[in-house]
């Protein structure tokens, strides 16, 4: 009657067979009862979406995360009963595996769950309530999904703790939005955000909360090429984390070092921090920070010359982002590896690579990387002739770049609008705007190599093919 299951971590469970499930179903709806056991069904999984709610930032988070893995059908049919009989208990489900489903990347799956039940309770539920489901639904889709619905839910978010005069709620809205700055690509709104949220948890003194603010502010400083702002936050916020035991948090933090590795070229350091923050994900369960972290390494070794190995390492990424459902991480990916393969003459499968990035980009609401992307696509539509569109798509982007301070795109650019001069033979031209490349490159070097600048390259031995 019962199939045993016993998974590697010693784990048991018991399945019926389904004709016996079947068999007992059938004699519960006849009994009249399938309503109380649906609703005792969903109780049980609200009171364990609170126990995770209150744990999962701690030493308890594997069995969360193991409880959330086992029950995924089990948690979906609660939430699907509770939208039609009992919203309430459905955003209690919600908001408390909200942030479970952060830690496993589950992304806009997560979004769609807490979304669907903030909907079906919009008449029910509590101001701090509604704040807490937009909150997770809003990181749930910077992460993997919509930047512009992430946008919506976080202001609403920040509209309720504003209405409510309350600095907690308030200070988890800005960390939230600091988050969404960093797919947006805004390092400036990064460190205010984050700046903000830390002065308040410190002041209520929340250590993971006040490490998680650290780390978004590293990030925003890494952004800017500020290694040692980066390093101090990082390093605080491995101290607020490790008496917490938050393992993702961690892992989160070894990374963020090894960001900064990468920035202060230290390519060897930043591809051991990496690797161990990758393979560590990978042994946890943490899908998306898995091809997070793959993601950031494979960029390491492509600005260490070691193409093969980068190539390898970014398909493993968008594989691990595309099986997670992170597919944010997987375009940051794809853009990485077009440029390697550019570098290595592949220009075919990078233009179908980037063609796929804008497609995805258009449809998301853009973000970091959606300008990148078609700046990067322009350029390699110069070959084998500098065409009309892809030089008008260039001052586009490069007029789009100059308004968001994308300095990086601007560099770029302005490289490919210099080799599309020099292929019209306007040699004075292309060395004007290799100097006003060369001078924004300076400003960028912590994330843009001379070797990704193929275009200058192009331009600059112009002189040398007539």
């Amino acid at each position: 009657m019962l199939s045993v299951e016993t998974a590697e971590d010693g784990t048991t469970r018991y399945r019926l067979l389904d004709s016996i499930r079947a068999f007992a179903a059938s004699r519960l709806e006849e009994a009249g009862q399938v309503d109380d056991a649906d609703a005792a069904h969903a109780a049980w999984f609200a009171l364990a979406a609170e126990r995770c709610a209150a744990t999962v930032r701690g030493r308890a988070q594997p069995d969360c995360l193991a409880l959330v893995r086992a029950e995924r059908a089990n948690i979906d049919s609660a939430l699907a009963w509770a939208a039609a009989h009992d919203p309430e208990l459905g955003l209690r489900l919600a908001n408390g595996f909200g942030w479970t489903w952060v830690v496993l990347g589950d992304g806009v799956a997560g979004a769609a769950r807490v979304r669907t039940a903030l909907e079906a309770a919009r008449d029910h539920a509590t101001p701090r309530e509604q704040a807490t489901g937009l909150l997770v639904a809003g990181w749930l889709e910077a992460s993997a999904g919509n930047v512009d619905q992430a946008q919506e839910d976080l202001d609403g978010a920040l509209a309720i703790a504003e209405r409510l005069g309350d600095d907690r709620l308030r200070a988890d809205a800005q960390r939230h939005l600091a988050f969404l700055r960093i797919q947006q690509g805004r390092p400036q709104d990064v460190l205010e955000l984050a700046g903000r949220s830390v002065a308040v948890y410190r002041r209520l003194e929340l250590p993971w909360e006040t490490a998680a603010s650290l780390l978004l502010g590293a990030f925003g400083s890494i952004m800017v090429g500020d290694t040692v702002s980066a390093t101090r936050a990082a390093t605080e916020a491995v101290r607020h984390l490790t008496p917490i035991e938050d393992s993702w948090g961690l892992v989160h933090a070894e990374a963020m070092l090894g960001a900064v590795a990468n920035a202060e070229h230290r390519f060897a350091d930043a591809a051991a921090a990496l690797t161990r923050a990758a393979e560590l994900s990978e042994r946890l369960g943490f899908v998306g920070q898995a091809a997070l972290h793959l993601t950031t390494l494979g960029r390491v070794q492509q600005r260490s010359g070691a193409h093969d190995q980068a190539a390898a390492t970014l398909a493993r990424a968008i594989q691990a982002a595309t099986t997670g459902g992170d597919l944010r991480i997987a375009a940051t990916a794809r853009i990485h590896l077009a440029r390697t393969l550019r570098g290595a003459g592949d220009e075919l499968t990078a233009r179908t690579l980037l063609e796929e990035n804008d497609r995805w980009y258009r449809a998301s609401g853009g973000g970091d990387g959606a300008l990148l992307t078609r700046c990067l696509l322009a350029a390699l539509s110069l070959e084998p002739g500098p065409g009309e569109a892809a030089v008008q798509d260039l001052h586009t982007v490069l007029d789009e770049a100059r308004h968001h301070q994308d300095l990086e795109t601007q560099t770029l650019a302005l490289d490919a609008l210099a080799h599309a001069a020099a292929a019209r033979g306007d040699l004075p031209g292309a060395e004007r705007l290799l100097q006003e490349a060369d001078g924004l490159h300076a400003q960028v070097r912590h994330t843009l190599d001379d070797a990704d600048r193929f275009d200058a390259r192009i331009a600059r031995e112009a002189p040398l093919r007539r």
